[in-house]
């Protein structure tokens, strides 16, 4: 979890599991993933068509499913909904996907590029940020519930002050890899 305000500054540490409990979380996460693309893409209904939706469109579910799961939290603590914004869903997947791609887990990608750069990168200017990020949740909601325990990705689910959303997802050996993007605009 990382939140960052232009006034006043502030950032928070992530939580993160050892090492060895994400890495076994990882190998049992990358069937999990598998699993989850063939769920989503099974029929809604009998007489729905058989042939499978594009991968795309499962990370399209999840991502939808994730936002349904944070405006459910949120409207039980007093909070507006978040809406889902399509830059910030770009910065959340790029990240996302440069974790998986170069094998990181952290807030600040090797090139020392942070979540509001990444952000502001995608065409969203804002005035107060926060991402949370998570690896080896195989489902929406794991990742709700593995967030929602943690007592920094749960402030950034709960503040009001924080109006729109984007969830990037990628699946892969040692994922899924998910990220929140949540800011206000400028």
């Amino acid at each position: 979890m990382r939140q960052r305000c232009r006034r006043p500054q502030q950032q928070c540490a992530r939580d993160a599991a050892p090492r060895t409990a994400r890495t076994r979380r990882g190998l049992v996460a990358a069937a999990a993933g598998v699993a989850l693309c063939a769920l989503l893409a099974s029929p809604a209904s009998p007489a729905s068509p058989a042939s499978p939706a594009p991968a795309e469109d499962h990370l399209a579910v999840a991502a939808r499913q994730v936002v349904e799961l944070v405006n459910v939290e949120r409207a039980g603590h007093g909070c507006p909904p978040v809406r889902q914004n399509d830059a910030l869903r770009q910065a959340a997947q790029r990240h996302a996907d440069d974790m998986a791609a170069r094998r990181f887990f952290d807030h600040t990608s090797p090139d020392g590029t942070d979540p509001g750069q990444r952000i502001t990168a995608a065409g969203y200017s804002w005035s107060v940020y926060a991402e949370n990020i998570a690896v080896g949740s195989p489902t929406p909601g794991d990742v709700m519930k593995a967030w929602m325990n943690s007592p920094g990705h749960r402030a950034n689910i709960l503040n009001c002050g924080l109006a729109e959303v984007g969830v990037g997802i990628t699946f892969g050996t040692g994922g899924p890899w998910w990220v929140q993007d949540f800011a206000s605009p400028a």
